[in-house]
């Protein structure tokens, strides 16, 4: 399938880079062989990752303008979208990935969400099916239809239902304001999907630009394996071997 990975970022949460770099060279299958767009604003990427990684610098810009600057540099007719401080935690193997893709063309799916399933979902069951799990469909009044957890779309799906929050950014984290307002403005009549796979924790590894209590424990594991000891993150542990532009 004509498809990209696209990463959601801004400069100032750095910090998470690295524990999203180190997790996904862990947990993500090399063979799932499509670009990964990191976007983010100014900086440049520095990684050891082995995997396919592609800066997109979008500038400074709302949340809104960035993910669309990306969107509209990335080629392919799909993203798998995700944000910085979606560390996985379990294989994301390229099998999976494979018949996902498949299962999205043969059924024409713009939307299909990959994740765990939370209490503020209405779904519904489907008949399609994947390793004895069958497929979910967001029900026309379910809250959070439209969501940034990691998702197969249709780039110009993705695209046409951007609109800019009615809530200051500063306020509330950048990509829940968005999502508040999209979910009021959202074509319902398009079916949206979920596969349930737990993968990353649904609540991310950082809340309002400060690690959650498992971002903690995790920034620490992968601390202790780097380093061989519990010490503070500070942006000088980055490693600087591999610059992608």
């Amino acid at each position: 399938m004509d498809v990209s990975v696209l990463v959601q970022t801004c400069d100032k949460y750095e910090k998470y880079w690295q524990g999203f770099f180190y997790y996904m060279d862990i947990f993500w299958d090399k063979k799932i062989n499509c670009p990964i767009y990191f976007c983010n604003q100014d900086k440049k990427i520095v990684t050891e990752s082995d995997l396919n990684i592609v800066n997109i610098n979008t500038g400074q810009g709302t949340f809104v303008e960035n993910l669309k600057f990306a969107l509209e540099k990335i080629k392919t007719k799909y993203v798998f979208y995700m944000l910085e401080d979606f560390w996985p935690i379990r294989n994301f193997d390229a099998d999976l990935f494979k018949s996902l893709c498949e299962i999205i063309e043969k059924e024409k799916i713009r939307s299909l969400q990959i994740s765990p399933i939370t209490k503020y979902y209405s779904l519904e069951k489907t008949s399609l099916s994947l390793n004895n799990l069958n497929l979910m469909k967001f029900k026309k009044t379910s809250e959070w239809i439209f969501n940034f957890q990691s998702r197969f779309w249709d780039k110009e799906l993705l695209l046409n239902s951007l609109c800019e929050p009615d809530i200051s950014e500063s306020l509330v984290s950048s990509a829940i304001t968005v999502e508040d307002k999209i979910n009021k403005t959202f074509n319902r009549d398009i079916d949206c999907y979920l596969y349930q796979h737990f993968w990353y924790p649904l609540s991310g590894v950082c809340y309002r630009g400060e690690f959650t209590e498992l971002g903690k424990e995790l920034n620490n594991n992968m601390l202790v394996d780097l380093y061989g000891k519990n010490i503070s993150y500070h942006s000088s542990s980055l490693s600087s071997h591999k610059s992608v532009s």
